[in-house]
């Protein structure tokens, strides 16, 4: 009885380390990466998290824009703080955009920034690499 208790709670403990390191692993070890880069309301130019995508060539960008209809702004992409994609966006007449495109990486470390949205704009921007 008390083997088989042991041997459980040898188990458990083995299975919670596995877990947590596998969690807490850098990007480059896995084979994907998934990340929520800005998520919020803005009403001017706002940049979202950084992140690191070594050991990754592409990465997809998924991204809805909700504010005034017909509004205009700028998303870029920076590969190591280097401006390198912008895109020029336009929201829809009812005020809504959805994004979904694959860009190559070029540097390891990549950040964006919204700039010179419409007031009140809500945006999600997530980002997908893998192999």
């Amino acid at each position: 009885m008390k083997k088989s208790f042991v041997l459980i709670i040898v188990v458990l403990i083995s299975l919670f380390l596995m877990i947590s390191s596998s969690l807490n692993s850098n990007p480059q070890s896995k084979d994907h990466f998934f990340e929520t880069v800005l998520d919020k309301t803005i009403s001017s130019s706002t940049a979202g998290k950084t992140v690191d995508l070594s050991g990754f060539k592409e990465y997809s960008v998924l991204a809805r824009f909700q504010g005034q209809p017909n509004g205009t702004f700028a998303l870029e992409f920076g590969h190591n703080n280097i401006t390198v994609i912008r895109e020029e966006l336009k929201l829809n007449a009812q005020g809504w955009l959805n994004l979904a495109k694959v860009y190559p990486v070029y540097a390891p470390r990549v950040g964006c920034a919204v700039y010179n949205p419409p007031p009140n704009t809500k945006v999600k921007i997530m980002i997908y690499a893998g192999h």
